[in-house]
């Protein structure tokens, strides 16, 4: 697939979904509702086959590299120049970061928390299908406290979804969108239980500050990498973390944060000194991705 396909095909998930038009009318909403079925699909980097529905998750196919292919660097760099043991996936959607760190380490434990129970099923149906003893599937939304909530599902694109509020029955949300009664933990609460964690990604909608909030004691103490998609005011987010140690940076450009940066990455001070060994392995990565376009662009379809 040439690049331009390819760029234009990011830039169009990035600011609106590509069937939106499409599910505006009632026809299009009931086609696509019988064509966004469960399949079995091969994703860059990941060892096996991935469940994901074929409309919604489209993206993850159709792309070369992933819709991410920054952040797909990023991982694998982050793999290569750190010893990556546990990785906790908060947002997990169809769980291609987890999947993608269990490829690249084999020995990592991979935790990944998801609240929408149609993205939990897809990613209970991999993890049974490979045979992944190290990675954990749970249903439960991460936030500043354990208890219940309410989610906002986003049945059009499945990776939208957001937590809403504390409560213990479902109540409808303010536009009409569909609403369920999730699980809640704090990333305390889970290093408690599982023990400390070397690498997070966090992808919530709207909910980091939360889930930071209910992180403190793990920052502090284990100080892990963290991978942040964040759309609103960056300020609190970065404050919040440099009071804990950290640095962060453009996860996508590498730089200092602007007023264009959607995904963080947050260094402890402890890791500094290692970032050019990792810009080193990311640009040889993303070396290796723009090989891969071309070799799309001219009809190969072997697999990764």
């Amino acid at each position: 697939m040439p690049t331009i396909v390819v760029n234009s095909l990011r830039r169009l998930r990035n600011a609106w979904h590509p069937l939106d038009e499409l599910r505006r009318a009632p026809i299009g909403r009931s086609l696509l509702r019988w064509l966004d079925v469960p399949v079995w699909v091969r994703l860059f980097g990941v060892q096996w086959k991935v469940r994901v529905l074929l409309v919604s998750n489209a993206t993850y196919c159709l792309v070369p590299g992933g819709p991410e292919p920054e952040i797909v660097a990023l991982f694998t760099a982050l793999s290569r120049v750190f010893d990556i043991r546990r990785f906790w996936d908060v947002g997990a959607n169809v769980g291609y970061y987890g999947w993608l760190v269990a490829s690249l380490n084999p020995t990592a434990e991979v935790c990944m928390l998801e609240p929408d129970p149609c993205n939990v099923d897809l990613l209970r149906s991999t993890k049974s299908r490979a045979s992944l003893g190290r990675v954990q599937v749970r249903a439960a939304a991460a936030s500043e406290t354990a208890g219940k909530a309410i989610f906002e599902l986003d049945e059009q694109s499945r990776h939208k979804g957001s937590v809403l509020g504390s409560a213990y029955v479902n109540v409808p949300s303010a536009n009409g969108a569909s609403t369920v009664t999730v699980q809640t933990t704090t990333l305390d609460e889970l290093r408690s239980e599982l023990g400390q964690v070397d690498l997070i990604k966090i992808d919530v909608e709207s909910h980091e500050e939360s889930v930071l909030r209910g992180a403190d004691k793990t920052l502090r103490e284990d100080q892990p990498i963290i991978i942040l998609e964040c759309f609103h005011l960056d300020r609190p987010i970065v404050q919040m973390l440099s009071a804990r140690g950290y640095r962060t940076f453009d996860a996508e450009r590498f730089g200092e944060g602007s007023a264009e940066t959607t995904n963080y990455l947050a260094v402890p001070e402890r890791h500094l000194p290692r970032i050019p060994e990792l810009m080193r392995a990311r640009k040889s990565e993303e070396e290796r991705l723009l090989v891969r376009q071309h070799t799309s662009a001219h009809g190969d379809k072997r697999s990764d």
